[in-house]
């Protein structure tokens, strides 16, 4: 579930795509890829990972 309203935080779990605009600042980590994450701030357009489009999850929000 994705909250939108002032103060309301994004459910962990959340998807996006490279490109698609961060809806939380946080931790996202690309699934199926073992990784630490990367720490993406709200605004800012998911980047790339090695080259590639990919999916972002996020999990940890802050």
């Amino acid at each position: 579930m994705t909250f939108w309203g002032a103060g309301m935080r994004v459910a962990l779990g959340t998807r996006l795509r490279t490109g698609d605009v961060c809806t939380q600042n946080g931790v996202w980590r690309v699934i199926k890829v073992a990784s630490s994450g990367t720490p993406v701030l709200k605004g800012q357009a998911m980047p790339a990972h090695g080259g590639r489009s990919v999916v972002w999850e996020l999990v940890q929000a802050y």
